[in-house]
């Protein structure tokens, strides 16, 4: 079907866009973030991270869509394959079907904690690391399901040409991960002796652990995002609340530069002190 390879290959594109802006950012968080107090005039630094985030985002959204759309083309090959008469698929695109699943979750999961929180999330540095890893981890599962091809995949690992070779080398590889194991790949075999084209069903226990391993990586992520986010509030008011107590013994003043940058630390996280 031609509209499957453009579909995935649009995916591609948007994801690779979007590790190179996550890295960017990644290296930016060290030393700014965005906007501490709104409505102050943003540093260079502070907008180009704003600006960035939002490119962020908007690639992740593409990604997804095209992912969807590709997801169904494939489908829809499956239904009418170009080599095989009935339904049924090979052992590499039953993998594929698997692992991307897991990998979707991994770029929907922090796209929904991001719109949900805002740009405050780059303030919080255990809620930007955990954005950061998910998405790479799900970059990585991306590329995995790129190797494993489909159709493409059984024919890569019939021939005989050196492109095809430096193909089967990387599967090899992806196999040592143990990666495969868990969607039903036999231990301590590679994936490349698996016979191309053979119709196989879907397997039960490797569909289950998939959506098992999925439900994790929701529950998880979610509880990272917003245990973090409640951990770095509490620790705010504690603070806080000493210096509270310090402002009525009249130790400090709410001039000290530590209790303001403090104030303005809650107000970008979303805490707003009480008599402020």
């Amino acid at each position: 079907m031609p509209f499957h390879p453009i579909a995935l290959h649009f995916h591609i594109a948007m994801f690779m866009v979007n590790t190179a802006v996550l890295i960017v950012l990644a290296f930016m968080r060290l030393g700014t973030s965005p906007n501490i107090i709104d409505g102050e005039k943003p540093t260079r630094g502070q907008s180009l991270v704003s600006t960035l985030d939002w490119v962020c985002v908007i690639t992740l959204i593409a990604g997804l869509i095209t992912t969807a759309i590709g997801i169904g083309t494939g489908f829809y090959e499956l239904i009418h394959p170009p080599e095989i008469a009935s339904f049924g698929i090979d052992m590499f695109m039953l993998l594929k079907i698997y692992i991307s699943f897991v990998f979707l979750a991994l770029y929907i999961i922090p796209l929904l904690a991001r719109l949900k929180i805002g740009q405050k999330m780059w303030k919080s540095k255990g809620m930007s690391i955990t954005y950061i890893i998910l998405i790479l981890i799900g970059f990585f599962l991306m590329w995995v399901t790129t190797f494993l091809g489909s159709y493409d995949t059984s024919w890569i690992m019939t021939s005989g040409s050196s492109p095809v070779e430096e193909s089967a080398i990387i599967l090899e590889w992806l196999s040592q991960t143990g990666i495969f194991v868990i969607f039903g790949a036999v231990p301590g075999n590679i994936v490349a002796f698996y016979t191309p084209g053979v119709e196989v069903g879907f397997l039960l226990i490797p569909s289950i652990t998939t959506i098992v391993i999925t439900a994790a990586i929701t529950v998880l992520s979610f509880n990272i995002f917003y245990g973090l986010r409640t951990s770095q509030i509490k620790s705010f008011q504690e603070k806080f609340n000493q210096y509270k107590s310090l402002l009525m013994k009249e130790k400090i003043s709410k001039g000290t530069a530590e209790y303001q940058q403090l104030l303005k630390e809650m107000i970008a996280l979303g805490v707003h002190p009480p008599d402020y």
